[in-house]
């Protein structure tokens, strides 16, 4: 099982909205990480999956880093960019810190 990375949640809240609690933000990171793990294991940049997904590459870069929330319509476009079912981009362990793989 791969480890997420430790970010200092204190930090990222002054760029994710203060109202997501430690729980929200940790969720927020895991996403991100897992979804940057599963584009790489397809083999694509960053900027081949906002092309394909119709997204910023500044986007796609804030979500990986858990900078951003996102939307779960989001989600969905980034599934079939990647070509995944979306439940793939949630499959993750927040508790425990790791990835399922």
């Amino acid at each position: 099982m791969a480890s997420v990375p430790h970010y200092n949640l204190n930090l990222l809240t002054t760029f994710i909205s203060v109202s997501n609690t430690e729980e929200d933000l940790e969720f927020i990171v895991s996403f991100g990480f897992n979804l940057r793990r599963l584009r790489q294991r397809k083999g694509m940049s960053m900027e081949d999956l906002a092309y394909k997904s119709e997204m910023e590459y500044s986007q796609i870069s804030r979500i990986e880093r858990g900078i951003i929330n996102t939307k779960i319509s989001t989600a969905n476009k980034l599934a079939i960019a990647l070509e995944i079912p979306v439940k793939e981009l949630f499959d993750f362990d927040n508790n425990s810190k790791t990835i399922k793989c």
